[in-house]
């Protein structure tokens, strides 16, 4: 199996200039967890995930806390960091050179790379040009795809099994030879 064979082909992307909260809105609106970045040419450059989000620095070296929990617990601050969240571009809080796989790569080397990166998605591309992304819930779709396929070989083969011993019990009362 290759990575074309598992890949979403429809893949959300955000331009390096597009604001942090419209990236914010684009993940949520379509229950992803990252998106691949694009220079102005359509080149690939980086990606931004929940985790670079929610790493983002406020600015507040007063608490030990992530910055994005003191907004949600004192709320009085969220006027004044509205700005800075609103103001701020995901080129400044993507992930630049992702880690990227060919298209027609095995799907083994794909499991190895984001096993040995620890990442969630991988991005997949054609000359450089991404064409689609492989995420964790692609690899699960992919394997239940094959449990299910491997059942219903194992149930044909069954039925194929209980269908020759029939004919063979039937051919053999009438004193027909297979």
């Amino acid at each position: 199996m290759k990575a074309a064979d598992v890949m979403t082909r429809n893949v959300v992307s955000v331009a390096v200039d597009t604001p942090l909260i419209e990236a914010m809105r684009l993940m949520l609106e379509n229950r992803i967890s990252g998106l691949p970045v694009l220079d102005r040419s359509g080149a690939l450059v980086g990606v931004i995930t929940e985790s670079d989000l929610l790493r983002l620095d406020g600015g507040s070296a007063r608490s030990p806390r992530p910055h994005w929990i003191e907004l949600l617990i004192e709320p009085e601050h969220l006027p004044k960091d509205y700005a800075s969240y609103h103001g701020r571009k995901v080129s400044e809080a993507m992930t630049a050179s992702p880690v990227t796989i060919a298209e027609d790569a095995p799907l083994d080397e794909a499991l190895r790379l984001m096993d040995l990166h620890h990442i969630k998605r991988l991005l997949v591309v054609r000359s450089g040009a991404l064409v689609g992304v492989i995420s964790r819930g692609d690899l699960l779709h992919a394997l239940s795809r094959a449990i299910r396929e491997a059942g219903e070989l194992a149930q044909s083969s069954e039925r194929s099994r209980v269908r020759a011993a029939r004919l063979e019990s039937q051919l053999w009362m009438r004193g027909i030879k297979p």
